[in-house]
């Protein structure tokens, strides 16, 4: 019925996994919804004598959907990571994740082409010079960081690095 987990250091016995399920005081459950698309809702379950208990309405788009389709996941979440405020609980973004790999291989991949044509040493120089800057800018353009004149100097040092190093290498 289901694919042996791939970590399976980080599988739970059935106890625990109860336990879990029994402390947990948020979680999602995941459903086949209208036109067989995914449906996820957080929900706040209650466990008894192996079973789970949902609150919710008697009817809707849950209530439907498990009527059409008895399989569901549910994924509690026994405790998350609260972030610096304390307030706030974080997960990770498979999506976000998808990104950040792909972006990744296509930054190597395009270091492994730059240093067909420049020198390794100076390819890297400009590699993490790029991501520098680029960081430094995404930072004041997505999350409202300080352009303080020192801050723009500074980075624009390194585009000077950059620079200097790529015309040094001709």
């Amino acid at each position: 019925m289901f694919r042996p987990m791939r970590r399976i250091k980080q599988q739970l016995g059935e106890d625990e996994s109860w336990d879990v399920l029994r402390n947990a005081k948020r979680g999602v459950l995941s459903v086949i919804g209208d036109e067989d698309w995914p449906y996820g809702m957080h929900l706040n379950p209650y466990c008894e004598d192996g079973k789970i208990y949902f609150h919710g309405a008697k009817a809707g788009h849950k209530i439907d959907a498990l009527r059409r389709d008895a399989r569901a996941s549910f994924t509690a979440i026994d405790g998350g990571v609260k972030d610096e405020n304390g307030w706030a609980y974080t997960f990770r973004n498979v999506v976000a994740d998808v990104a950040f790999v792909a972006g990744m291989a296509l930054s190597v991949w395009l270091l492994s082409v730059a240093m067909k044509t420049i020198p390794m040493g100076t390819a890297y120089a400009v590699w993490t010079g790029v991501g520098a800057v680029g960081g430094f800018l995404a930072g004041i353009v997505l999350f409202g960081e300080s352009a303080s004149a020192l801050r723009v100097a500074s980075a624009a040092l390194i585009v000077a690095g950059i620079i200097g190093l790529k015309l040094a290498a001709k």
